[in-house]
């Protein structure tokens, strides 16, 4: 059995990545567990204070939302978790599993539950060709006097790590009464992807260090709830978004640095 503490601080400008106008301050302190279950298994509770200092730009859901429960928020909040990996590597694998459940529960102030799953495998094809399926959903909602997810606690899709060929965070609901109409996220998510690796033909030690791919990407985030402020309500498959493209990534000394060109419909 593993425990560990985290004390974290972290400012957050959303208007800065492709979001509604607000800014929140969030200050943690908490205590995890972990726990081996098999060989490649391992569960996980994260139990801690969350304090978060909201505050408000000119988005109307923004000023609604602090109009409604306020500014500043205190909460208990629970994460617990699994995790299986059987990946032959972690940074360029060629064949195994990644799976990561999570369920994350916040009490007192800001009532609310997030639920996400993250699922990897990794086949070989054949020498140096590995295919890849990927798999990302989340829900979320809001019960007791919330009754809804807050919106800061929303899903996001769009950039590297979801549905390439799209800018960050910019797919899904936007707001109506905006006249930016910025995005404001879903508390629902569903994201897949596929895509072949093959190596860079650089030789030497860029062997070891560089990987190209060919991709396709699908997914979007929705709002199951919501009202005139906000567009897109509810889940459609019609609202799937595509990406196709090629994607080169290298392993500096100073970590990952990927390159991707993408088509996004």
């Amino acid at each position: 059995i593993s425990r560990g503490f985290n004390l974290s601080y972290r400012e957050t400008d959303f208007a800065e990545l492709n979001s509604l106008d607000y800014i929140t301050n969030v200050g943690v302190a908490s205590v995890n567990f972990g726990l081996p279950v098999t060989d490649t298994g391992r569960v996980g509770l994260d139990l801690g204070y969350v304090s978060t200092e909201y505050r408000a730009g000119v988005s109307p859901i923004a000023l609604e939302f602090e109009r409604l429960y306020g500014t500043d928020f205190g909460d208990i909040r629970a994460t617990f978790s699994w995790r299986d990996d059987s990946r032959d590597s972690a940074i360029f694998p060629k064949r195994g599993g990644y799976q990561l459940a999570t369920a994350v529960l916040s009490t007192v102030d800001l009532q609310f539950y997030r639920l996400s799953y993250r699922y990897q495998y990794y086949v070989p094809v054949i020498t140096n060709y590995t295919l890849h399926f990927g798999l990302d959903l989340g829900y979320g909602d809001g019960y007791g006097d919330l009754g809804i997810l807050p919106f800061f606690e929303n899903f996001f899709a769009g950039g590297s790590k979801t549905v390439r060929g799209f800018e960050q965070n910019t797919l899904g609901p936007k707001e109506t009464i905006d006249p930016n109409s910025d995005p404001i996220g879903g508390n629902l998510k569903a994201v897949g992807n596929v895509e072949l690796f093959f190596p860079s033909f650089l030789g030497g030690q860029f062997e070891k260090t560089t990987r190209l791919s060919a991709f396709l990407d699908v997914g979007n985030v929705w709002l199951t709830y919501g009202d005139d402020s906000r567009e897109s309500v509810g889940f459609d498959i019609g609202d799937l978004r595509y990406s196709a493209g090629l994607s080169a990534s290298w392993l500096s000394p100073l970590g990952g640095c990927p390159q991707i060109a993408a088509k996004g419909a």
